[in-house]
């Protein structure tokens, strides 16, 4: 397989597993106080931090894991759970300017929307799985440049399709985006529960295959 056609295979798993436009609504939601100029750079940080993880992981993620004998599986379980977090507050409607002033302010751009929504369980698996298949290629190999060049892809596309967020809130409104949030939060959570369920179940398959 050429470079090109490998760089195109990853670019487009990424782009699917990274799923960018499913974002949109969630950024509508969560940021329904702020300014287009804070949405912006929520959305540029997000993608910033999103496309740090992967890069990590796609030069350290299997020796990370190895190392420390993390399940995939519990990664995508504790992926889960952040996002149920994350739903609930979005279905009781916590803004953000509520809290005290002297609280830190809770950065979005980090969590959740580089991480879990963006760089999640589904995405940091994805690069682990082509980052094992170069295991012998070297670190800076030409397959690596490959990765880490579609990794840079995804997350610039991403940031563009997260900046569409500004027209459509502005067309929705306070109201609208109100309603976008509570229909968001009710998926959030029955995806981070899909989540946490297949996380759960396969690890108990996978040691019940295993007994003492």
């Amino acid at each position: 397989m050429s470079l090109f056609n490998h760089f195109i295979l990853v670019f487009i798993g990424l782009l699917v597993v990274v799923d960018p436009v499913a974002a949109v609504p969630l950024i509508l939601g969560l940021t329904k106080e702020d300014d287009p100029a804070e949405l912006r750079r929520i959305a540029w940080r997000a993608c910033m931090f999103g496309a740090a993880i992967l890069i990590f992981f796609a030069l350290a993620g299997t020796a990370v894991f190895r190392f420390l004998q993390i399940d995939l599986n519990a990664f995508r379980a504790a992926g889960g759970l952040l996002l149920l977090i994350t739903a609930l507050e979005m279905l009781r409607s916590k803004k953000r300017g509520t809290m005290d002033e002297d609280q830190d302010q809770p950065d979005l751009s980090v969590v959740p929307f580089a991480t879990p929504l963006l760089s999640g369980p589904g995405a940091i698996t994805s690069v682990v799985v082509f980052s094992t298949a170069l295991d012998g290629a070297g670190p800076l190999g030409p397959q690596r440049l490959v990765l880490l060049g579609a990794i840079a892809l995804v997350f610039s596309l991403s940031y563009l399709i997260l900046r569409s967020a500004i027209p459509i809130k502005r067309l929705l409104g306070r109201s609208g985006i109100t309603v976008v949030q509570q229909m968001m939060g009710l998926l959030l959570a029955a995806l981070s529960l899909q989540f946490i369920v297949q996380g759960l179940v396969s690890l108990v398959k996978g040691y019940s295959a295993f007994p003492p």
